[in-house]
């Protein structure tokens, strides 16, 4: 099975296109395209704490909170527990934090299944390319080419 990784900017241009139309875009065409597929978003524990804890989750959220509970119930996404990445992650964040880069914990995490489970993985969704793409140019994982267009 090929699956999609999305970090956490994905899930939020989807449910809220008022922030941004162009993120809300990428992420609605993303979603058409595993709904017309067989491949699967990942989502992890982390990915929907950060996600839940987000700002725009607190308007509508009765709306937005239905609708991911229909997404995560449907066959478009599988749950992956990222359990065993938390320690590694939340070292990697502190020593990190140390030199002032700023990759956050969440997006360690996805880094760290990237490592592991690359081969499985045919695109990784993401705003923040700074941010992975030299784990992905390392393990040959495409981030998708329009996620680009919306930095540029």
């Amino acid at each position: 099975m090929r699956y999609i990784l999305a970090d956490t900017g994905f899930w939020i241009a989807l449910f809220d296109g008022r922030d941004d139309i162009k993120k809300n875009n990428v992420a609605e065409e993303i979603f058409s395209y595993v709904q017309n597929t067989r491949i699967k978003i990942i989502i992890t524990p982390s990915i929907l704490s950060e996600l839940l804890r987000t700002r725009f989750f607190k308007e509508n959220k009765k709306l937005k909170i239905d609708f991911l509970e229909k997404i995560l119930k449907s066959d478009l996404t599988e749950e992956f527990d990222d359990s065993k990445y938390k320690k590694e992650a939340l070292s990697l964040t502190l020593i990190e934090g140390k030199r002032c880069r700023s990759i956050s914990y969440v997006d360690n995490i996805i880094r760290l299944m990237i490592r592991d489970y690359h081969k499985n993985i045919q695109y990784l969704i993401t705003f923040n390319i700074n941010d992975f793409r030299d784990v992905c140019n390392k393990y040959n994982v495409d981030i998708y080419e329009k996620c680009y267009a919306i930095i540029s």
